[in-house]
């Protein structure tokens, strides 16, 4: 749907794309610390 859109520049989350939802947690409502800490490691994606 994304690259359906009329908008030219698209984000797309890469923990959407690697479906790690859980685990590549970028935010907890609520949660005062230990947010944003989610980074991409090497090797986490594959061709």
């Amino acid at each position: 749907m994304v690259y359906a859109s009329v908008a030219k520049p698209v984000l797309l989350p890469l923990q959407d794309v690697l479906n790690i939802v859980e685990l590549g947690r970028m935010n907890t409502p609520g949660k005062g610390d230990g947010n944003w800490g989610w980074r991409l490691m090497p090797g986490q994606t594959t061709k």
